[in-house]
């Protein structure tokens, strides 16, 4: 069995170098491990390539996305040989060795039209949720009214224990750390790579699902995922989520789809500029979370 290790990179060397020092003990004779780096200014390709020579990388031009650079590196990759199975991974991810042979036996047991990931954890310990359920129309309608935390409650829902087996399944899971057969990449279609970043997970899943695949987690598996505990809001990452979160619901609802996103992107920055203003007398953190949501409350007129 031949597999592929994809890693996308841009900037952040040294999150790179401390996961694959994580990689270095792979089969080499199993696994593949290639970098689509998206136009770094960090010296990261010759940094690698010194490093770990192990390693091959795929020098792009310019920064197109997370789901181009994937697409880019399985289909360079197979010009050369062809894989089994094929697992795209975060490079801010901390894991074992064992991480990716326990989630790749995982096929051995299960059925072909499954897509695997690992458990994540905070590096502070804790578990990071990484599996999301679809959401009906009014519930993600009305998340607009929740606060973040009680938002991703519902975003998350509830993980279901599959029979006979340690997996636990929810309608799909994110692009930490994604692992299925290569031939099932092809067939889903491949990352959309109109998503620049953001929901390009969520937009592969939806597809993936009405082909009749199922995501399962195995806990055995598992590693830390640096980047999700620390993430903080900035306006051009907001505006690019609202600028996918649209695309994804245009796409695939229409016209409803893109009345939804507007209705919902204006009633949560309105509900949220309301709240951040009164906290804001007190707080200048608050005051500047109101000044973003005027921003994007704008934005959901234009797009």
């Amino acid at each position: 069995m031949r597999n592929l290790l994809i890693l996308v990179t841009y900037n952040g060397f040294a999150f790179t170098r401390n996961c694959l020092f994580c990689l270095q003990n792979l089969s080499s004779s199993e696994w593949k491990i290639v970098i689509a780096d998206n136009g770094s200014s960090d010296n990261t390709p010759e940094k690698v390539k010194e490093e770990f020579p192990f390693v091959e990388v795929y020098e792009l031009k310019a920064n197109k996305g997370f789901g181009f650079a994937n697409n880019y590196a399985f289909k360079k990759a197979n010009e050369v040989e062809s894989f089994d199975l094929v697992c795209f991974l975060n490079n801010d991810t901390l894991l074992s060795s064992e991480t990716l042979d326990v989630l790749k036996n995982s096929f051995n047991k299960i059925q072909n039209k499954v897509i695997m990931a690992p458990k994540v954890f905070n590096s502070d310990g804790s578990v990071q949720r990484n599996d999301y359920c679809f959401l009906s129309p009014w519930q993600f309608f009305s998340n607009a009214f929740r606060s973040v935390n009680k938002a991703d409650e519902i975003l998350h829902g509830k993980l279901n224990t599959i029979p006979s087996t340690s997996f636990l399944q929810n309608d799909w899971m994110n692009g930490v750390c994604l692992m299925m057969k290569a031939s099932a990449f092809e067939q889903i279609g491949m990352f959309d790579e109109n998503f620049f970043m953001y929901y390009e997970d969520t937009d592969f899943a939806y597809r993936a699902k009405k082909l009749g695949y199922v995501f399962y987690m195995n806990p055995e598996s598992y590693l830390t995922h640096l980047g999700g505990a620390s993430a903080k809001s900035s306006l051009s990452q907001s505006l690019q989520h609202d600028s996918s979160q649209y695309y994804f619901y245009k796409k695939h609802f229409g016209l409803k789809g893109v009345l939804l996103s507007k209705l919902f992107r204006m009633v949560r920055s309105g509900v949220r500029i309301l709240s951040f203003s009164l906290l804001g007398i007190f707080k200048q953190d608050k005051r500047i979370k109101a000044r973003l949501h005027v921003k994007l409350f704008v934005n959901a007129f234009r797009k």
